[in-house]
């Protein structure tokens, strides 16, 4: 079992696969030359298989784990989003949030520049492994809530071609993912933010993060922000269902962020 060094840290793609092999190469080396000693090696081998062993004790076990007719079926759906949901969090503006109606115009804003996903669904190794943006899935659930909805984009709001009714709120959907080899493009998001809130006031905006919740010291005058903490079709369904009071949230923030009010769980 080899834990590959992914390119990601360094943001080196032109020399990746020669990082791989010459990773593989300095185990060999320290081998022969006796700094690594091979019971180390076999120490190591052991304790990958008896994890296998503790977590399949049989072979049925694991054709039923690994059968494909089971990866994404209903059942597994459903435990998907029933962890999502427990998941999601008002980290700012709970309190005082009232959910949104169905029958009451909405306002709906990706935070992200199209530019952000050229090249989203084309990276290596650890990654989003999805095609589809977050905010689509996020969009498309809202959308099933709300039967009046309004769509901006970030290249509009940055524009100035807005133009927002006194009666809607106002839902901003920021996004991160661990992409290797490259950075997920955020600037836009802050820039469309505080865009909005120079608009309408920080009481008719809502940010939802479909991300991590670091982002939030960099969001001093944001009132509201929903946090699933994750990029999933999943999570992004969870979230938009919070905003409609369909369920009833007791996620927590796992991490403090600084210079705000968001402290970790205990």
């Amino acid at each position: 079992m080899l834990m590959l060094a992914e390119e990601h840290y360094e943001h080196d793609s032109v020399n990746y696969l020669r990082q791989q092999t010459d990773l593989i190469q300095a185990v060999i080396t320290s081998v022969r030359e006796g700094s690594l000693p091979i019971a180390r090696v076999d120490d190591a081998v052991a304790h990958i298989l008896r994890l296998k062993r503790k977590l399949v004790n049989a072979q049925q076990a694991a054709q039923q784990v690994l059968h494909p007719d089971l990866v994404g079926s209903a059942a597994n759906v459903d435990v998907e989003l029933a962890a999502a949901r427990r998941a999601v969090a008002f980290l700012r503006g709970g309190a005082q949030f009232q959910p949104l109606h169905a029958d009451q115009p909405q306002v709906l804003v990706n935070a992200t520049h199209a530019r952000a996903y050229v090249g989203f669904d084309q990276t290596r190794g650890i990654g989003p492994n999805q095609s589809t943006p977050a905010y689509e899935y996020f969009a498309a659930a809202f959308k099933e809530q709300a039967r009046q909805v309004t769509e901006y984009s970030a290249e509009q709001v940055l524009n100035g071609t807005v133009t927002i009714p006194d009666c809607s709120q106002v839902v901003v959907v920021t996004e991160n993912y661990p992409l290797p080899g490259m950075d997920f493009d955020q600037s836009t998001q802050p820039q469309v933010i505080e865009r909005l809130i120079a608009q309408v006031g920080a009481d008719r905006v809502i940010v939802v993060g479909l991300r991590d919740p670091y982002e939030l010291e960099r969001f001093a005058a944001v009132r509201h922000y929903l946090c699933a903490f994750s990029f999933r079709p999943c999570a992004a369904r969870a979230a938009a269902e919070a905003l409609f009071g369909r369920y009833a949230l007791v996620g927590s923030s796992p991490v403090s962020v600084p210079e705000t009010e968001v402290h970790a769980q205990t």
